[in-house]
């Protein structure tokens, strides 16, 4: 309860985390997030692992396991950073996109296309694009602009509607 982090996403140097460990009378830079290039990126914690801090920018996705003083590289999705959210019941499940949602259920090791803003080409079925659009279950409004999980809930945020999925953003 005491550890509280900070990205600021707006100064010259994005390549750092602000983390306190007093709940938030002092904080400290971690160590640089190896890779970034001082890309802009977006954090995520998760109850299911307290020490766990996890970002995400245009240039991957880090992993911190010591309460974010140093972090890992894990992959690099190339999919946006509109939104980004890890399950905070299963530290392996993860939502991450902008135009598009993705959702990774290793860990953040692969990615899987869930929702498409566009729906008309014939992999979401026959028919007109209004029937494409009312009988899809892979139709989210495109610009996620934030993501966050809540009991296993996830909640994304568009520049269009909010939606929820119970199921890793599958459906």
């Amino acid at each position: 309860a005491n550890i509280v982090y900070v990205y600021d996403q707006t100064n010259g140097n994005r390549d750092n985390v602000h983390r306190s460990v007093n709940a938030g009378q002092n904080f400290s830079l971690s160590n640089a997030i190896p890779g970034n290039n001082n890309s802009s990126g977006k954090l995520s914690v998760s109850a299911a692992c307290p020490n766990c801090l996890y970002f995400l920018s245009g240039n991957g996705l880090w992993e911190s396991t010591d309460s974010g003083q140093n972090f890992s590289f894990i992959s690099n999705p190339g999919v946006g950073t509109g939104g980004f959210a890890v399950n905070d019941q299963d530290i392996s499940k993860m939502v991450l996109g902008y135009v598009d949602i993705y959702n990774s259920s290793n860990g953040g090791q692969n990615v899987t296309q869930t929702t498409w803003w566009y729906l008309g080409n014939g992999a979401h079925g026959t028919g007109s694009l209004q029937d494409r659009f009312l009988n899809s279950n892979s139709y989210v409004h495109a610009d996620m602009r934030i993501a966050k999980r809540v009991r296993g809930v996830f909640s994304i945020g568009t520049d269009g509607y909010v939606a929820e999925t119970d199921d890793n953003c599958v459906h």
